[in-house]
Order: structure tokens, then sequence, then C-alpha cells
């Protein structure tokens, strides 16, 4: 699932750096999510008690303007994609709207709204009302940060490590699972036995939401700031202790049938800004990532789109290990399928990359 934000424009700066301002002012950590990484919220909250992180955080989607206004109050509108994606994400989401002519702004925690309202996922759309009494401003920021610290702490009930483990293992039950995965992300993101747990039972979720989730997840450690954070921020992420750890588990633990089911994303290509980008991203970790790719695509049995599609991939993940290695795949691989109509793809790419020495990834 990817979602789509609108262009940025002023109007919706004047928004955005009024939140900014008033987070900043009660010295708590305001990170911007990239324009880059389109995936339905614009910033990242941390609330700070006496100069110290509490690790409780909110997502946050800031709208302004006269749209987001009618006569009955304050609104966000969202199509089912931001529906599932908030619902489904790990952290509390708070929906904010920016009153221009009244500078004023009001809030919505869009999580509980879904929980709370659960037959609007079954909607193709739907208008999330906010309350004009949660006005967010230099004065109500304490409420605002008392209210999400509170309904942060339901994703506290798993907090013994053990207790969140088993949930996430019970994979007859997603719902269990789900909340173990939150709990082990809300409270045991720095132990390394969370992460070996994560990636270890990545193959065997049946759940896409879960799977989604995981890459996600596992897409905001790697090295490239680009991902989620902007460069100025990057340097906040408190992942940098058990980033490298992670990467050396997806080596380790991250089987052909991981990596089948994280291919299933992307089926339609890879894009910048989108989820499949960050789904790359995380293959790419893998050292013989190619390989395993490559045998995919020679696989018997499988339609020729696939077999494309599956060829493609194996390029991009191919050409930064061995151009030469790469050319003669290409070569070897129109040899035994001489019948296929995206052939000429195939020979622009190797000329590309012969050219230029690859070809753009998303």
């Amino acid at each position: 699932m990817t979602t789509k934000r609108s262009t940025n424009k002023p109007i919706e700066n004047l928004g955005v750096e009024f939140i900014k301002s008033i987070v900043k002012s009660h010295n708590c950590i305001y990170q911007a999510i990239s324009l880059n990484n389109d995936q339905g919220n614009d910033c990242f909250i941390e609330f700070i008690d006496n100069n110290i992180a509490t690790s409780f955080c909110v997502f946050a989607q800031i709208k302004s303007g006269k749209s987001y206004k009618d006569k009955t109050g304050y609104k966000i509108p969202a199509d089912l994609d931001h529906l599932q994606y908030w619902n489904n994400h790990l952290l509390p989401i708070a929906g904010i709207v920016f009153d221009v002519e009244l500078e004023r702004a009001y809030w919505v925690n869009i999580t509980e709204y879904l929980k709370i309202n659960p037959q609007i996922l079954l909607n193709k759309s739907h208008n999330i009302r906010v309350d004009r009494n949660n006005e967010l401003s230099l004065k109500t920021f304490p409420l605002f940060k008392e209210h999400f610290t509170n309904y942060s702490r339901d994703y506290k009930n798993y907090e013994n490590f053990g207790r969140s483990l088993e949930a996430f293992t019970n994979l007859s039950q997603p719902d269990i699972c789900y909340t173990g995965l939150k709990s082990l992300f809300a409270n045991h993101r720095e132990r390394q036995a969370s992460w070996y747990y994560i990636i270890l039972n990545f193959a065997n979720i049946n759940e896409k939401g879960i799977q989604i989730n995981i890459l996600g997840m596992l897409s905001n450690y790697l090295d490239n700031s680009t991902v989620f954070w902007n460069s100025e921020d990057y340097l906040h992420y408190q992942a940098s202790s058990i980033r490298l750890k992670i990467a050396e588990f997806i080596n380790e633990l991250f089987t052909p049938k991981a990596v089948e089911v994280s291919l299933c994303f992307l089926k339609d290509g890879i894009a910048q800004g989108s989820f499949t980008y960050l789904v790359f991203l995380v293959l790419n970790q893998l050292n013989d990532i190619h390989d395993i790719v490559y045998q995919f695509a020679l696989a018997e049995n499988i339609e020729l789109d696939e077999r494309n599609n599956l060829f493609w991939l194996y390029i991009h993940f191919a050409q930064h290990r061995s151009v030469d290695k790469t050319i003669a795949a290409i070569d070897d691989f129109l040899i035994r399928y001489p019948n296929n109509d995206e052939a000429y793809l195939f020979e622009g790419i190797k000329e590309t990359i012969l050219k230029e020495g690859y070809i753009q990834t998303g």
C-alpha cells in the first residue's frame, strides 16, 4: 500500500511551521518527514520531560486551509489507503487542522478515532471530524502531550519482553501477533533480541498489514537518511546503536521465503517516495539478494510476465555488485527465452548499463 501526499504549497507550510514552533517551544522533538517519503504523515513528535526523551511518540498529519473547514467544524478527508495505513501504524497518529484565518490549530487522535469507529475502514473514503475543543497552542500543548502520553500507555500493556514476544509469535491470531509487534517496537526496540525474532518470524507471517509494518520498521534503520528522516534530523533517531546488528540479522535470517514474501510488494516496480522503494532498500541489504532473485527468475512453471519482472528486479540488485556479471546474465536470459516480447527492454537496459555504468532504481 502507498499513499499520496499533496504538493507542498505555501499555505500548507503555515500549519507545519505553527505546529513545529509549539513543539519546539516545549523542548520536545519535532522531526519533519521528507516529502520524498509520501507515507501519509508530516512529522514525528517525541515528548521530552526534564530534558530526557520519554519514548512516548506520535506521528502527525497536518492540514491547513479552508478546505478542511465546513459548517459543522473541522475535518480531515482521507481515502481508504490513508485510513488503513493509519490504522495499521505502530505508533499513535495525530490529525491536526490549522485554521489560517484564525491562526489556530485543532487536533484529533486518529488512531483512537478509527478504533472507536472500525466501520469506517469499510468505506472508500471518510471525513475524520476534529473537535473544536481540542485546540493545540502554546498554552494547551501540555494537554495534547498528556493525552498522547496516556494513550501510548496502551501500547505498553505487553511491556514485559517475554509477553510481547509470546504475543508476536501467535501467528494464528493476527490481532494478538500485531499487538506483540507494537509492544516490541514501542518498548523493546533497543534490544537485539527483539529484532532477531522479528526478522526470524517474518517469513511465517501471513497477514499483509504486519508484513508491511515489519518491512517499514526495518527500512527506518538503514544507513540512508532519505528513507525516513530529513538529513538534518537524522542524528536524533535512536536507531544508531542497533542499526548494524539489524543489518547483520537480515543477512543471517532473511530466508528465500522471506525474500519471496517481500517481492510480492514489488510486482508493479519500484518508485522512490513509496513503500516499494523501502522494500527494495531492505532487500538490498542482503549480500546474495541478486542470486536469490535470479533463481526465482529462472524457475519453471511461472508466467513470462512474472519472469520478466523478477529478472528486471535481479538487474537492479545485481548491477551494484558486478556490472560484468549483470551484462552476462542479460545475454544468457535473452538466449534462454528468445520469444520474449520485452527482449528489446532488456537490450536497452544493457546498453544503458554499458554506457552509464548503472540504471536508475526508482
